[in-house]
Parts: C-alpha cells; sequence; structure tokens
C-alpha cells in the first residue's frame, strides 16, 4: 500500500525512496543523519572535556588548570624553633610540596611532607592532611591542622601562602617530640 501524499502531490511508486530533498510522504524524519552527527560531537566533546559535567566540575575546582600543575610547592625560612631538633633552628630551610583533593561535599583537602633540613618533621603517607582552599592557576594554599600528634598522630600545622606563615607545634607525643616552629615563606611555585 502506498502512503498518502501530501496534497496536490503525486504519490510516490511503491517501494522507491523520494528523491533527495523531497519529503518522505510520513516515511519518517529525513533529518536523522544530522541529529546522529550532532549527538556524536557532543558526545565527544565530552569524553574530550574531562567525562562531561562532573569532568568540568573538577576542572573549576582546581582553578581552570586542565593537566600540567597538581601542586604547589612552598619553600620556608625558619624564625623560631623551641625544641630538641637536631639542625633545626633560625635559618633552616623547609621543604613543603602540597598536593589537594577535592571530596565528595565540595571542600578541599591538602596534604603535605614538610621536612626542615632534611629532617620530615610533619605529614608521610597516612598523615599530613588538613582541610584547606588550594589553587595552582594562582598558587595559594591557605589551611590549618589544629591537633597535635596526642589527637591525630601528627603536629598542630598551618599554612598560609598569602600571609607567608608556616608554623608547626607537636607534644611529647610526636616524631620529634615537644616543638614548636614558626618559618616565613620565601617561595611559592605551583608545578
Amino acid at each position: 500500500m502506498n502512503p498518502t501524499p501530501y496534497p496536490g502531490q503525486a504519490p510516490p511508486p511503491f517501494g522507491n525512496p523520494p528523491p533527495l530533498g523531497q519529503p518522505s510522504g510520513g516515511r519518517g524524519n529525513d533529518q536523522w543523519p544530522i541529529y546522529v552527527a550532532i549527538g556524536c560531537v557532543a558526545l565527544g566533546l565530552f569524553c574530550f572535556c574531562g567525562m562531561g559535567v562532573s569532568g568540568v566540575v573538577y576542572w573549576l575546582a582546581q582553578g581552570g588548570s586542565l593537566g600540567g600543575r597538581t601542586r604547589v610547592h612552598v619553600v620556608a625560612t625558619v624564625n623560631d624553633y623551641l625544641g630538641l631538633g637536631a639542625g633545626i633552628g633560625p635559618g633552616t630551610v623547609c621543604d613543603l610540596p602540597i598536593t589537594a583533593q577535592t571530596l565528595d561535599n565540595g571542600s578541599q583537602q591538602c596534604h603535605v611532607l614538610m621536612t626542615c633540613a632534611g629532617v620530615p618533621l610533619y605529614g608521610d603517607a597516612q598523615s599530613g592532611f588538613f582541610p584547606c582552599q588550594f589553587n595552582t592557576s594562582t598558587p595559594l594554599v591557605i589551611g590549618t591542622d589544629p591537633d597535635t600528634s596526642m589527637i591525630d598522630h601528627d603536629g598542630a600545622f598551618s599554612v598560609n601562602t598569602s600571609a607567608r606563615t608556616v608554623s608547626l607545634s607537636d607534644d611529647f607525643m610526636g616524631r620529634s617530640g615537644m616543638y614548636a616552629l614558626s618559618a616565613t615563606i620565601t617561595s611559592v611555585t605551583a608545578e
């Protein structure tokens, strides 16, 4: 049975499609190739840009830096040190490579392994985590861990790259014993 033609139009011959650019006489949508192409392009863009919306959210949370820089490297010089740490005193240089991750609730958590004169003072694979503000496009880290080793197995730590300050202290349960340290940040770079 031939499909019903449009008014004023002769019916197409049975079994032969209408010429390109002509209406199909009710046989479906002739523009499906365009919709398929648009869908493929959209899917490709979502995959390329980081797996869709979640990738865009992650990119924005990282300060808009896709790939490349993933940590902020802080170098500080000790101003004051009170404790029994061998080789640590005013003028000692401390190294603080800081990384961050965005948690499910949208907040950021940083991790650092702070060493001064090669001596690890704060952080390791299981410790050195603290809530923070973190950005690599304009290198920024602001965060505090207020608890000492007696409570969370690492010292009390604070860093503020805007104010250029670092402080660290611990109780007698810490790996370096009881001490207090304050330092001035001399270098902040994104890596």
